[in-house]
């Protein structure tokens, strides 16, 4: 980060601390416009959501979202997901959507597309009519990020991805042979307490008796 733009930054957050939130958020807008450092401009975007979530500003959420896919470098995969979090605890669950995807495509990552794929989940809402619009792409959302986990070695968002996919495919007796495929791939004694119940669950529809006796 260049010393031009940590001044920038620290000045902003100054701005909050004294003025407070719609300041801040303000002042963030400034730096984010104005810097060419993508460090910093990638931090006071993130503040800048930070601020607009505080203050539930749809307008600032829905720009600041799309500004989002233009920070070209940096990792921030903590503080998107924190981000994200806050949305969806602040009712903006369609906000964490659209923060997520465009993360998922500015840094491809398992962990990105999984949070991605976790907003979708969380913004269906549990729908009771199955499949519903958009069910065939929140599997494909958790497949994407199976996928990359794979390639990636990381093993637990793998297991995550396969969990969350199993019992969302579950949900239609149409998708039921896919989710006893998935669920087959997982090693339960692996898995968390939690989440062998909705693999168990499948695996004791299967037409497999020692598949059921297993489970």
């Amino acid at each position: 980060m260049s010393v031009a733009g940590a001044v920038a930054l620290a000045m902003a957050e100054r701005v909050e601390r004294a003025a407070g939130r719609r300041a801040g958020l303000r002042a963030f807008r400034a730096v984010a416009a104005t810097s060419v450092d993508p460090e910093v401009r990638g931090k006071a975007v993130i503040l800048a959501l930070g601020c607009a979530v505080a203050l539930d500003d749809r307008e600032a959420l829905a720009e600041l979202t799309a500004l989002w896919a233009s920070v070209d470098r940096g990792v921030w995969d903590d503080e998107v997901t924190a981000l994200c979090k806050a949305m969806v605890r602040a009712g903006r669950t369609d906000r964490a959507i659209s923060l997520s995807a465009a993360e998922a495509r500015r840094h491809r990552t398992a962990r990105s597309l999984y949070l991605h794929a976790r907003c979708l989940e969380l913004g269906s809402g549990g729908a009771a009519v199955v499949p519903w619009p958009g069910y065939a792409r929140l599997t494909e959302a958790f497949r994407d990020a199976v996928n990359r986990a794979e390639n990636e070695g990381a093993r637990a968002i793998e297991l995550a991805a396969r969990v969350r996919r199993v019992a969302i495919l579950a949900r239609s007796w149409q998708t039921m042979p896919e989710a006893l495929e998935e669920a087959g791939r997982l090693p339960l004694p692996s898995l968390r307490a939690a989440d062998r119940l909705p693999v168990v669950r499948v695996l004791l529809v299967s037409p497999s008796r020692f598949t059921r006796a297993s489970a």
